[in-house]
């Protein structure tokens, strides 16, 4: 899951990020569009991120690769991070669009609106994805190593399988009400 979050991430970096529009009468003069490529470094870091997750997932599990899987939902939240930083980069562009409607269109009321373009939405998914999935990856890699278990003790003397121990069975246990008689 990891793996293809990353994939879609890093190709999510070439899509448009940001949008800004000027508007007159319900038509659209000009459209301007921003990719996360023009929005550097932010679109170079995101596929830089997704695809060192991509490789990462492909490390085979070793105790000694333990620390390169630890990278995994780091890598996840600093891609929640960097769509949430970029959320306000269109806003210049309006700002701009606004300033050019002085000279170059003479158009009695135009507006110039500002937008989060899908590709921006699909990375902070993407890095959402990578990151609860990389921690539950490392929480059952924990419980699922050999000798994980530390809740019940070995020891020479326990009882075989489906026999209570004998103090368990003691007459003086008898009237607890604490006692498990099922």
């Amino acid at each position: 899951m990891c793996s293809l979050a990353g994939v879609i991430a890093a190709l999510a970096s070439f899509r448009p990020w940001t949008h800004a529009t000027l508007a007159d009468r319900g038509a659209d003069l000009l459209v301007v569009n921003q990719t996360g490529w023009e929005l550097a470094p932010a679109g170079q870091l995101v596929f830089a991120v997704g695809v060192v997750v991509t490789l990462l997932v492909l490390i085979p599990p070793a105790e000694e690769n333990i620390w390169l899987r630890r990278l995994i939902p780091v890598a996840g939240l600093v891609m929640v991070i960097i769509p949430l930083t970029a959320l306000q980069t269109a806003e210049p562009v309006a700002r701009k669009l606004e300033r050019l409607r002085i000279g170059t269109f003479q158009t009695e009321n135009p507006t110039a609106t500002h937008g989060t373009a899908f590709g921006l939405w699909v990375i902070l998914a993407a890095g959402a994805v990578i990151l609860v999935a990389g921690c539950a990856r490392l929480v059952l890699e924990r419980s699922a190593r050999p000798g994980g278990d530390v809740s019940r003790p070995t020891d020479a003397a326990s009882p075989p399988a489906g026999r209570a121990p004998d103090h368990e069975l003691s007459p003086e246990r008898e009237g607890d009400p604490d006692r498990d008689t099922s």
